[in-house]
């Protein structure tokens, strides 16, 4: 099982604000997991959904023509 994250430390991993990982989180760009009941859930994010937003997010270098 993959390692659970508050959005602080998914922040961090990602080298952004705890704000742009809620953003991220509301806009569906990354997946988390509601832990917890009603008024008292927590927000976790995965390890995996950290990897996978990352590589989503890179792209191959294409080459560039200089004609």
């Amino acid at each position: 099982m993959d390692e659970l994250m508050t959005v602080k430390q998914a922040a961090v991993k990602l080298k952004v604000n705890p704000q742009t990982v809620y953003r991220m989180i509301w806009s569906k760009e990354i997946a988390w997991v509601d832990v917890g009941r009603g008024s008292r859930a927590r927000i976790r994010i995965t390890e995996a959904a950290v990897a996978q937003f990352v590589g989503g997010r890179l792209q191959p270098a294409r080459p560039v023509s200089l004609r």
